[in-house]
């Protein structure tokens, strides 16, 4: 059973979230971490979402317009970002989705540097979804380009805009 670790803000992104999580588990060999199974735990919020990207063979990332919560300590890395960069240290095979800004939305800076780094990383999906297609292009990706019978020699899937 490979881990698929399911990383994105909580705000607005319950319905992707339930969909992506609910695809992985219907892909077999496939099974999500996500934080919505964390429970209580000993240790700082952090150490534990960096513990659970080390538990993974897969990093599934959702980019939305939102930063996110970040550690008391430092207000400059959300939560978020810590798990992909975990990953990226990690050499996950990576599964990206980067989602367009609404209209009239500003990116706070930090948010804007981010999805920068993802979609950099050349490594991103990149258009509107639906949560049903979020679900299907999870799917898809997993069987397709990450499962261990059909893994391709890079380190990927990759798939371009609409």
């Amino acid at each position: 059973m490979e881990h698929v670790f399911v990383s994105s803000t909580s705000n607005g992104m319950d319905a992707i979230r339930t969909a992506v999580i609910g695809a992985i588990n219907r892909v077999d060999g496939f099974e999500p971490i996500a934080m919505e199974n964390f429970g209580l735990r000993a240790g700082t919020p952090l150490a534990l979402c960096r513990a659970k990207v080390a538990e993974a063979g897969v990093f599934l990332g959702i980019i939305g317009h939102e930063y996110g919560s970040c550690p008391p300590d430092n207000a400059e890395l959300s939560y978020t970002r810590a798990e992909y960069n975990e990953a990226l240290a990690l050499r996950l095979r990576r599964l990206m989705f980067v989602l367009p800004v609404p209209d009239g939305v500003t990116l706070d800076q930090r948010q804007a540097l981010f999805r920068e780094i993802v979609l950099a990383d050349g490594l991103a999906v990149v258009q509107e979804v639906t949560p049903d297609e979020c679900a299907l292009l999870t799917a898809a990706g997993l069987h397709n380009c990450l499962s261990p019978r059909r893994r391709p020699p890079g380190p990927v899937c990759r798939r371009g805009p609409k």
